[in-house]
């Protein structure tokens, strides 16, 4: 019990990855079309490494910020704030790309009541209780929405014939009911599952919006520390790049693996923020 008092004290300090959805979510939305990066790396593999490494930046923030002119030592707390983001983003697109209705075991049981109604049904015709044209449009051909027309069909000649056939067959009024309802659901859950890819395409947008700003505020920390350290030749152990040592995830692509960065000589000239590959976005 008190190991669990412990966790429970330690989870507090934890970040709740909705909340800083919720914080960042108009960033979110102002990120231009054009420049929003597709993810192209395990999600939560990438948040794992940079909030890893993040403790090991903060050890250096001090020369960050005496030998990195103009170092938004801001960046930092907006780099976590981010990939607590991305892991909701994420979270919420796998939910909605997910299968999450129960149409199969539906149509299982749709099938059984079907054939069952449509039996008594024929019965009933054969016996002159039952208008035979009223069966003409029960096709039984598969689909769900199909399915759901036979079943209201078949409640609405039965409904309507209830008073000549009640007694005379099998059928109760429950299992009517029980047609019309599993019609109606049916029916409902095939509007959504219509409607889902505009969810899915909508959630893997927001995605890939956190995902960019996660992304380009640990670019821009890897190239001040990369500047920092230049000398020490440690900056890739303190901030790593997401892609070390694995493979780049290409949209709608076979993944291919990393293409090696130039290694850079052993002693550079000097350390002017201008010779950095880019230039800085810490001078003007």
């Amino acid at each position: 019990m008190g190991n669990l008092s412990t966790i429970e004290s330690t989870l507090r300090s934890e970040t709740l990855a909705e909340d800083a959805y919720i914080r960042v979510l108009p960033e979110i939305e102002a990120l231009p079309a054009d420049k929003v990066t597709q993810v192209n790396a395990e999600i939560v593999g990438t948040v794992a490494t940079i909030v890893g490494a993040k403790p090991k930046v903060e050890a250096i923030r001090k020369q960050l910020e005496v030998e990195v002119p103009k170092f938004p030592g801001l960046l930092l707390q907006k780099v976590e704030l981010y990939a607590h983001a991305v892991l909701y983003a994420h979270s919420v697109y796998q939910i909605s790309a997910e299968p999450k209705d129960d149409l199969p075991p539906l149509l299982e049981v749709a099938n059984t009541l079907t054939d069952t109604l449509l039996a008594d049904a024929r019965a009933l015709a054969r016996r002159g209780l039952i208008s035979p044209d009223a069966l003409d449009e029960c096709k039984g051909q598969p689909g769900y929405k199909n399915r759901a027309n036979d079943l209201q069909l078949l409640y609405t000649v039965f409904d309507t014939n209830w008073d000549k056939v009640a007694g005379k067959c099998a059928v109760t009024r429950e299992e009517l009911e029980m047609a019309s309802r599993l019609a109606s659901r049916i029916i409902r859950l095939v509007g959504l599952r219509e409607q889902s890819p505009a969810a899915v395409a909508a959630a893997a947008d927001k995605r890939a919006r956190a995902f960019t700003l996660l992304i380009n505020t640990w670019e821009e920390i890897r190239r001040a520390v990369n500047y920092a350290r230049w000398n020490e030749g440690d900056a890739d152990e303190i901030a790593p790049s997401i892609y070390a040592g694995k493979k780049r995830r290409q949209p709608e692509e076979p993944e291919q693996p990393e293409t090696p960065a130039p290694t850079p000589p052993v002693t550079p000239v000097n350390r002017n923020l201008n010779n950095l590959p880019g230039g800085s976005p810490f001078m003007e």
